[in-house]
């Protein structure tokens, strides 16, 4: 249990972070908009709308850079998370079993305790 409570907090830690960088990000992205559509006759005059396209791009593109990267690691969190919660499961399995084996529980009783904690874990997840 400590490891998915460790597990969730280093989640909801990377979140906020990845949150935080992405909106940062657009703050850039959507100044530079604000300066040319402020200056538009400006742009006109100058013809500088190539020059601002490709830096607002540029700008867009570390957006897009951050949501891949931030996927790639939510996808490595959640296969670590069920993983941990899978070899929970097979533990336990095997305790029940065992427990089952030496007569200390009836097979009820493990299957009653197995269907709550199925109900505890997937409520985790």
């Amino acid at each position: 249990m400590p490891i998915l409570i460790f597990g969730g907090a280093l989640l909801v830690k990377h979140e906020h972070n990845h949150s935080s960088m992405e909106a940062k990000a657009f703050t850039t992205a959507s100044a530079l908009v604000e300066q040319a559509l402020n200056g538009i006759r400006t742009v006109y005059a100058f013809t500088l709308e190539e020059r601002f396209a490709t830096e607002y791009y540029q700008r867009l593109r570390t957006v897009a850079n951050l949501n891949i990267n931030h996927a790639f690691h939510s996808g490595w969190k959640l296969g670590a998370f069920d993983c941990a919660l899978f070899w929970i499961f097979g533990l336990a399995f095997w305790v029940a079993y065992i427990f089952v084996i030496d007569s200390r529980i009836t097979g009820a009783d493990a299957v009653v305790v197995r269907l709550l904690q199925f109900v505890c874990d997937l409520n985790l997840n």
